[in-house]
């Protein structure tokens, strides 16, 4: 049997965090988790963690540990072509992964592309010599052990990666570029393609999008997604690390809605709703949402990502592989927001202003916001409709 306290020790050597495994989860209770996330584990901690030996062994990642998880024949397609600098890797059940260093956070990205996985901030991995679901072991590869070469730093493809929506949210229409019609050509030498808005079958009431704000299943399903505990549970602030809970969460009694309180204190930023904490979560700071329209369409957004709610169909063509990571990053934003707002209101066009599209796809330059949407418009992926309360709704593909 592995000696799994012995491999704690050796990871955690290497400036890695050591977790037990139950399977492919983390052996811990709902939101105990976060007690042991960013820090160094004790002796102690670690004996008490792997006093089991049947348990399988992980890592957390972020902190300046990113892992590229690479799943199938769909992930190694992917890889070709990609640079893949000496970093130490680990075979899995039909893949591997391999292991970076950053000196910056990156988010975690889920299928950036087909079979590829980004684990950055908030998540975990398998290391050997875990079993895998299938009965295989986790393994090294051979001359890319911890001993036998040192991290390498995250190569600029996987960082260009992680400014993307997760694939998993996109739609298979946008994935495949619709045939090109005849005798409509653009400036640039490529066929136009015009997409008609498509409706969406069962859209949902204004009374049943509301409804989701106290239903405890929709509530339930986001606060897993983050990892936050039982309702009525205590747990580590999300903001900063430290040793004692100071966060508790409670249904409002008023609404139903299911909220985080902060014991600290800070005014208004006492107590959160749950779209403002996973807003907090996708754009990597402290996000506090202001206005009914932009609170639901973010709790949409949290449902989406939480499976709680499939997302509408949206008609759009794909971009060319050489598209500028800005250019992709507001494109995939703007789907992901008809995705979301075409559940209610399937069809119609939406605004997409400078100020919202910042946030909703974290870019902090109002200007690459601006070029990107001009260049998407002047190259018929997005189309503008009119204006309404001074600004433009847009709508897919070209007029």
């Amino acid at each position: 049997m592995p000696d799994r306290l012995h491999e704690a020790f050796v990871l955690r050597a290497h400036g890695l965090g050591p977790l037990p495994f139950r399977g492919k989860e983390p052996a811990f209770r709902k939101g105990q988790i976060q007690h042991y996330r960013h820090r160094r584990l004790s002796d102690t901690e670690l004996r008490k963690l792997f006093a089991d030996r049947s348990c399988n062994i992980g890592v957390f990642t972020g902190d300046g540990h990113v892992c590229l998880d690479v799943d199938g024949d769909e992930g190694r397609q992917s890889m070709k072509g990609l640079q893949m600098p000496p970093t130490p890797m680990v075979e899995t059940g039909d893949g591997f992964h391999a292991h970076f260093r950053t000196t910056e956070p990156l988010r975690t990205r889920i299928r950036p592309l087909p079979g590829i996985d980004i684990l950055g901030e908030s998540w975990q991995v398998l290391m050997p010599t875990s079993i895998h679901p299938d009965r295989s072991t986790y393994r090294f590869i051979p001359q890319l052990t911890l001993t036998d070469v040192d991290f390498a730093d995250v190569p600029a493809w996987i960082r260009d990666l992680c400014q993307t929506p997760d694939l998993a949210h996109k739609t298979v229409a946008q994935e495949r570029s619709p045939k090109p019609q005849k005798n409509q050509d653009t400036e640039d030498g490529r066929a136009r393609v015009l997409l008609d808005t498509c409706t969406t079958p069962n859209p949902l009431t204004p009374k049943e999008v509301r409804a989701f704000f106290a239903s405890d299943a929709a509530n339930r399903a986001v606060a897993d997604f983050l990892g936050l505990p039982e309702l009525g549970s205590t747990f580590l602030c999300i903001w900063h690390p430290e040793a004692e809970p100071s966060m508790s969460l409670y249904a409002d009694p008023h609404t139903g809605a299911w909220k985080v309180h902060d014991w600290h204190g800070r005014g208004e930023h006492e107590h959160y709703a749950l779209a403002d904490i996973f807003a907090s979560r996708m754009l990597g700071h402290e996000v506090r949402l202001v206005g009914k329209p932009t609170l639901t369409v973010w709790w949409l957004r949290a449902l989406l990502a939480s499976k709680y709610l499939e997302p509408a169909e949206v008609p759009m063509k794909a971009l060319p592989l050489d598209a500028r990571p800005s250019i992709r990053t507001v494109y995939d934003g703007f789907i992901l927001l008809l995705q979301a707002k075409w559940r209610y209101d399937p069809g119609k066009p939406t605004q997409f202003t400078v100020r919202f599209a910042m946030a909703w796809c974290g870019i902090s330059s109002s200007e690459t916001v601006q070029k990107a949407v001009w260049w998407l418009v002047r190259h018929g992926y997005i189309r503008q409709v009119k204006r309404e309360k001074g600004s433009w709704t847009y709508l897919p593909g070209e007029e």
